[in-house]
């Protein structure tokens, strides 16, 4: 299931707006200067590392995810967040499988304050097969505002979009996906 996210100026969620005044506020920006609004996973990213793999190529080792800026709905909240890994052994034409879900941090957060998070990370092991070009893996994130019960009151998921590819501590390139397998000819 993915749900829409609606932002206000200072990049936080908010609740159901009509069209009309989505309408209005969509002419006022254009008419007006840009506002810096962000979503949350703007500040969240993803670093894909390689090591040797003893043949001149270089294999996916891990994977690196950066927390997003989780506010408050209103007051003091609890936030929390997770990512998922998804691999493709068929290029980008799937099947997509889940091949690891990270723990849920979560963190008070306020309207002004985000939640405290660390990044998170997992060591990846490629499969064994002949053509490992042919493997992707993509990152979701999944964000998560949480009621004063402790039930969740409202999720976000966002697949990510750049992730860098990093090896020799140097950045290779990035994508949509990181490949199991860094091209190393010249």
């Amino acid at each position: 299931m993915h749900v829409s996210l609606r932002l206000n100026a200072q990049g936080r969620r908010r609740g159901p707006v009509t069209a009309v005044a989505l309408a209005l506020a969509a002419a006022a920006v254009i008419s007006g200067p840009a506002l810096a609004a962000q979503p949350p996973w703007y500040a969240s990213s993803v670093r894909c590392y390689y090591e040797a793999d003893g043949t001149g190529g270089r294999l996916l080792a891990g994977i690196v995810v950066t927390p997003p800026d989780l506010y408050a709905d209103y007051g003091t909240q609890t936030v929390g967040w997770r990512f998922v890994v998804r691999r493709s052994r068929n290029w980008d034409v799937g099947p997509w499988k889940i091949t690891y879900r990270s723990p849920i941090q979560q963190a008070e957060a306020t309207v002004n304050q985000p939640g405290a998070f660390a990044a998170m990370s997992v060591g990846v092991r490629v499969p064994n097969v002949e053509d490992k070009s042919a493997i992707r893996y993509r990152v979701t994130l999944k964000m998560l505002w949480y009621a004063s019960d402790g039930s969740v009151s409202s999720r976000v998921r966002h697949r990510m979009l750049n992730l860098k590819w990093y090896a020799n501590g140097s950045l290779k390139g990035e994508a949509d996906y990181c490949p199991a397998i860094l091209d190393t000819s010249p």
